[in-house]
């Protein structure tokens, strides 16, 4: 069928613009192209993906817009801003996916492609894109959701970020070579919890000496939510490697079928690269686009040859996941039912599964009583809330330097130290005393 209405609109185009100019100075042709041109690239994705597969999109997202008006409403925000790509999504499954074939359709209706290369290309750009933004939409139903349990369980207030607003996209967020939260909630009368989404990604470098020791960005493992039990700014920690602070959860988010048999290919290079290599890098891929668009023959060049690969299933990511970030806790998070084999292996290393979950958010409450008890349990620390105000101030430093650096302040100041502790020593004896009378009473 699609190749039907290729073959009709190519006709159309050698009759009435054969030098391919698409500029047929006439709003009658030029209409009759826009229609022929849309009815094409639509009954492609139709014929790619299939009627069911389009109303899957328009049905996450519904459920996603749902849980983004409660979580509005309860937090009173102004709005949610998606990245550019899925707020498309967002608008129009449909209207994305066509978006998606723009530059495919050009090539093809100029000849610069064949019409089985435009198939091979532009099904798999439409396959990407749906399953793309379909896990888009899930995850971000799922970090919603769970902040929608916080807020009615426990009157969560999100004090960043500071604008009335959530930023669920991390475009532009780590220019300063930082790497912030997308959410941090303050939790009444518990410790606050700062969220990370997709986050372990490069941050700006300026030299070949700042991109090596930022390299590890490029080719580390990055799980979809990470939650810190702190006020936690920048998890960026260059002294680790990977140069990523410990979080004290990991949420992985699955919602294929069959996912535990899925494998991918994850890419790292040997060395880093410098700063000359990576931008003859960016030249080169730059001529030979406008090479191709030019139609001028390309030059062989050289290729990247310290990129190298390894195929891992996702359960071995999960499992890879524990080790590099050595989290307290790793949800797996599936849509889809899961084997009692494959639960059982996951549940060896320490890992929940939370399976089954389809759009049912009472599924997700074994995950926010997780972070409600983590809450609970570092909210008493004074260390803690020390380091939580001092890291608020912009000061980044581990707790023992923290530790180290109060036992010296008190040594400088001892006289004020033994009187401050005198202090607070007669006020225990003074409680200790008044709960005694009232036992004997």
């Amino acid at each position: 069928m699609w190749g039907n209405l290729l073959e009709k609109l190519l006709d159309f185009l050698n009759k009435y613009d054969p030098k391919r100019t698409f500029n047929f100075g006439n709003e009658i042709l030029e209409k009759k192209f826009n229609e022929l041109r849309e009815q094409f690239v639509e009954t492609f994705v139709y014929e790619v993906l299939g009627e069911e597969k389009l109303q899957e999109a328009y049905f996450f997202v519904r459920k996603l817009t749902l849980v983004c008006e409660e979580v509005k409403r309860l937090y009173n925000l102004s709005e949610i801003v998606w990245s550019r790509e899925l707020r498309r999504f967002i608008k129009d499954p449909l209207r994305h996916l066509k978006h998606v074939l723009r530059f495919y359709v050009f090539d093809v209706l100029r000849r610069h492609i064949t019409k089985e290369e435009f198939w091979d290309r532009g099904a798999a750009a439409v396959r990407t894109a749906f399953r793309t933004n379909e896990r888009a939409c899930y995850e971000r139903w799922v970090l919603l959701e769970i902040l929608k349990q916080l807020k009615i369980r426990e009157n969560a207030r999100i004090i960043y970020p500071e604008i009335g607003a959530l930023v669920l996209t991390r475009a532009g967020k780590q220019k300063l070579a930082i790497i912030p939260p997308d959410i941090i909630v303050e939790l009444q009368n518990l410790s606050d919890l700062s969220f990370f989404l997709e986050a372990p990604r490069p941050i700006t470098w300026g030299d070949t000496q700042e991109l090596k020791f930022v390299w590890s960005l490029y080719r580390i493992a990055r799980p979809d939510i990470l939650v810190y039990a702190d006020k936690i700014f920048n998890i960026l920690d260059l002294s680790k490697e990977p140069p990523i602070k410990n979080p004290d959860v990991v949420i992985e988010i699955k919602f294929l079928e069959n996912w535990w048999k899925r494998k991918r290919l994850l890419r790292i290079f040997s060395k880093p690269l410098t700063i000359e290599h990576w931008r003859s890098l960016w030249i080169q891929g730059l001529y030979e686009g406008l090479s191709e668009i030019l139609g001028i023959r390309k030059p062989k060049t050289e290729e990247l040859k310290p990129q190298k690969g390894a195929y891992a299933t996702d359960l071995q990511v999960l499992k890879m996941y524990l080790e590099i970030f050595n989290p307290k806790m790793l949800f797996c998070v599936s849509m889809v039912p899961v084997p009692n084999s494959i639960k059982e292996e996951l549940e060896s290393y320490n890992t929940i599964i939370v399976d089954d979950v389809n759009f049912n958010e009472k599924k997700l409450e074994i995950i926010t009583d997780h972070l409600i008890h983590l809450a609970k349990s570092t909210k008493s620390s004074p260390l803690s809330t020390l380091m939580s105000h001092v890291r608020s101030k912009g000061f980044s430093l581990s707790e023992s330097d923290l530790l180290s650096f109060a036992i010296q302040f008190a040594l400088m100041y001892k006289n004020e130290f033994l009187d401050f502790l005198r202090r607070k020593i007669l006020k225990r004896e003074q409680k200790q005393k008044v709960l005694l009378s009232y036992k004997r009473a």
